[in-house]
């Protein structure tokens, strides 16, 4: 999670090392952050030549109007270009730490950022939950997609974000609100493996987690 999103709980650190008293904790089940729940979420290359490697500024686009509209009242689009300029984004894609420090340096009114790869899927449900609920943010996943059912098995290294949880609807699983901006069929016109764009509000948490270790490439900026 984020190392200083505002104000935190009191008495408690904000880092992604410790066990620390949750919003379920508090009863509070299931949570999506409405922003992103009623927003169109930005495609991937939307307003920027419809590349398809801007994943990581796509991703973080979207997490940011989101916060701008819960601080402000409306988007505050600053376009995918910009932040795939201060991702240092070229062909070969984006680094999870380039993001972080794009985040630090151009939303820092929102709080800060690192990134890191958590050790177990409830320290990531922990994250998610926390940064959910308590600091009205997303999480940045960076993934490899084949674990996710809404990908069709299709494998890519890539970035997409959670916001949101549920520990309540499903009994034999914790599930995650995954927001993706990838939509092929905008970028090429057609798909081989459907069509995985929007918000997919009940993905299980071992999916998620599953997605995010896979690789040593692969972690989360929160």
């Amino acid at each position: 999670m984020a190392l200083s999103h505002g104000k935190a709980p009191v008495n408690e650190s904000h880092t992604p090392f410790a066990r620390r008293r949750g919003p379920i904790d508090d009863g509070v089940y299931v949570y999506r952050l409405p922003e992103v729940t009623n927003m169109t979420i930005w495609k991937e290359g939307q307003g920027n030549g419809k590349k398809s490697y801007t994943c990581g500024p796509a991703a973080t686009r979207n997490m940011v109007n989101a916060m701008n509209i819960r601080a402000t009242g409306s988007y505050q689009d600053l376009g995918e270009n910009q932040w795939a300029i201060w991702e240092g984004t070229t062909t070969a894609g984006t680094s999870r730490a380039n993001v972080a420090n794009a985040l630090n340096g151009h939303a820092s009114q929102y709080g800060s950022w690192t990134t890191y790869r958590p050790a177990t899927k409830d320290s990531l449900y922990s994250t998610i939950a926390t940064d959910t609920y308590y600091y009205k943010q997303s999480i940045i996943l960076n993934v490899d997609t084949e674990f996710f059912t809404f990908w069709n098995s299709k494998a890519l290294d890539h970035f997409n974000f959670a916001y949101g949880y549920d520990s309540q609807s499903n009994p034999n699983a914790k599930l995650v609100a995954v927001g993706e901006e990838w939509d092929p069929i905008f970028i090429y016109g057609s798909s081989s493996y459907g069509n995985p764009y929007g918000q997919h509000a009940n993905v299980p948490l071992g999916n998620v987690y599953d997605a995010v270790i896979h690789t040593s490439i692969h972690g989360i900026v929160a």
